[in-house]
């Protein structure tokens, strides 16, 4: 690896950590610009001068405490990815206005949902420091625990629902939702600003690509939904 990508790689788990801090970008690019310079004055790694990113990020004193709407966005978000998943799940039956029958399984999935979003939204500061093997085996785990569960349920049918308006609700709230972040102002793109760098250079590519990564952020889930549906609805055709 040469110094260069060192560096590089070193700033990018500082900054990762700083982002975890909550720290705001103008903030976070002044701390990456007075290591770049230190480092060009000194011709030193950044292990030798700043020790470890994670640990350097931590002793510049900038945490900052979670935004105010952190609940409202994971509400939104947990509303906004169920309501995607009702549409998905219910658009084979509906294009035929039959009625969809929920198993046990299909229960345990929601269930398992409606946990893990929040419990991975508010403790992300530990779910992205864990190691890729840590992950992998947590993951594993849960399908693990999932799979036997759904065994042990069979195929058990635990109701029939109408599909439509099902379908229809699932489209409403996932429209709903998307529309509540292009406008609701809680996730607007904070990026990461280099003070030393000239004043307007980039900026007008900067900002159009930042403004692409919130419209995708924001809209992927419609995305989803126009790509998903049609696909949902052939091959409930091709089984039926």
């Amino acid at each position: 690896m040469t110094k260069t990508r060192s560096e590089q790689k070193w700033l990018d788990e500082m900054v990762l950590e700083l982002r975890l801090l909550n720290v705001d970008g103008s903030r976070i690019g002044d701390a990456a610009a007075t290591v770049r310079e230190h480092l060009a004055d000194s011709g030193e790694i950044p292990e030798e001068a700043f020790g470890d990113p994670t640990e350097y990020a931590r002793s510049l004193g900038l945490e900052q405490p979670e935004p105010s709407g952190l609940l409202a966005v994971v509400a939104a978000n947990l509303v906004g990815v169920f309501g995607f998943m009702a549409l998905v799940f219910t658009a084979g039956p509906a294009s035929e206005n039959q009625p969809v029958q929920i198993r046990g399984f299909h229960v345990l999935l929601a269930i398992a949902f409606l946990l893990a979003l929040p419990l991975i939204a508010f403790n992300l500061r530990a779910v992205v420091r864990l190691k890729a093997w840590q992950g992998g085996a947590i993951g594993a785990a849960v399908f693990a625990l999932l799979v036997a569960v759904a065994v042990l349920l069979g195929d058990t049918v635990v109701a029939d629902f109408p599909a439509m308006p099902i379908a229809l609700g699932g489209g409403l709230l996932t429209l709903a939702t998307t529309l509540w972040g292009q406008f609701s102002g809680y996730q607007r793109p904070d990026p990461v600003v280099d003070p030393t760098a000239a004043a307007d250079a980039g900026k007008k590519g900067s900002g159009r690509r930042d403004a692409w990564i919130s419209f995708l952020g924001n809209w992927c889930l419609v995305i989803g939904a126009v790509i998903m549906v049609p696909v949902a609805v052939w091959l409930h055709h091709l089984s039926g």
